[in-house]
């Protein structure tokens, strides 16, 4: 949607058909340009209640082909080699392996367009379960070893990721690569703290990589802080031609010609449970200016200087300088005007 979070009301993975998931009401990126096809493949995890659109969510936000699961593959007793596609809405049981699986879905999909499209391609990869992957995809996997499980399934996403892109014409494409997450506790590294990983708006839960490729996108390497919000604006405009009108989201575009550039003064990164409109039992948020950064969990603020403290060890919010406690003040400011 290009939403914050606090805006449609999913703080947290929908895991159940009970749970509250994306409102209908919501405008997606397939919904903003209805004359553009739009693909789905490999996950929705936004919830198949009947507000929803029940197992026709996909099709009723907008999207025109949609195979996916309904969410994550182990609370459905599902496995990477056998699980239960939504293909537009209809129960499908498949066998194979999910991740060849998508990007053949993906891939057949894509060329049967002739004009503008747009796929979205959601891998369960590296999510679990662990496992080692066929042997053709990732030949170093140790099976007792749930870390090395992890770095094979990320090498055999590459290796369909690399198979996709070489199986479509990729004139006048943008191809935009990023993580929803950082990286699960059981394989969170040092000098990154495992209780600061995924499902916390630390910088180990929300840093994570962003690859984008296409004519007119200059070589290089930017510092700008970005978020996900930011792909239903930057795929609007590379689509349309025009500016973004909804969301919270902007246009990357700027950054393509100079990697150089700013996009935001300020962004956020927020986790909450229940989903809906609260009240919430857990609430955390995180405000940057791309070089500092205020965190509030349980209704305690932190205050980190990312640049000197990328790992956030150093708490700073009893001691602010002149210059930590204007961007404070200008970061507490901004972040009064989201919602809560």
């Amino acid at each position: 949607t290009g939403l914050y979070p606090l805006r449609h009301g999913v703080g947290e993975a929908v895991q159940d058909p009970s749970d509250t998931g994306l409102p209908l009401s919501a405008v997606t990126m397939a919904e903003s340009m209805p004359a553009v096809p739009h693909g789905i493949f490999g996950k929705w995890h936004l919830g198949v209640s009947a507000t929803e659109g029940g197992s026709d969510a996909p099709i009723d936000q907008g999207f025109d082909r949609a195979v996916v699961t309904d969410g994550n593959l182990t609370p459905h007793g599902y496995t990477y080699r056998e699980w239960q596609w939504r293909r537009d809405g209809e129960p499908e049981n498949w066998a194979g392996y999910i991740t060849t699986e998508t990007v053949d879905e993906a891939v057949a999909w894509i060329n049967e367009q002739v004009g503008q499209w747009v796929a979205n391609v959601w891998f369960h990869a590296p999510h679990g379960p662990a496992h080692c992957p066929p042997v053709e995809l990732a030949p170093d996997c140790d099976d007792e070893d749930v870390l090395s499980q992890y770095r094979a399934m990320v090498a055999a996403m590459d290796a369909e990721v690399s198979r996709l892109l070489d199986s479509i014409d990729l004139s006048s494409v943008l191809v935009i690569f990023i993580s929803d997450n950082g990286s699960a506790p059981i394989v969170t590294l040092p000098p990154f703290d495992p209780s600061r990983s995924k499902h916390t708006v630390y910088e180990g839960g929300i840093r994570v990589p962003g690859i984008i490729w296409g004519d007119g996108v200059a070589a290089g390497e930017s510092d700008a802080h970005l978020r996900v919000e930011d792909v239903p604006a930057t795929v609007f405009t590379w689509v349309t031609g025009r500016d973004p009108v909804n969301g919270d989201g902007k246009d990357w575009s700027p950054l393509f010609a100079d990697p150089g550039t700013a996009i935001h003064d300020f962004t956020l990164a927020e986790e909450f449970s229940p989903n809906g409109g609260g009240p919430y039992s857990q609430s955390e948020r995180a405000v940057t200016d791309g070089r500092y950064k205020v965190v509030t969990r349980g209704g305690e603020e932190s205050f980190f200087d990312l640049e000197e403290d990328p790992y956030e060890g150093n708490d700073l919010r009893g001691s602010l300088s002149p210059e930590e406690q204007t961007a404070y003040e200008a970061m507490r400011e901004w972040a009064l005007g989201l919602p809560n």
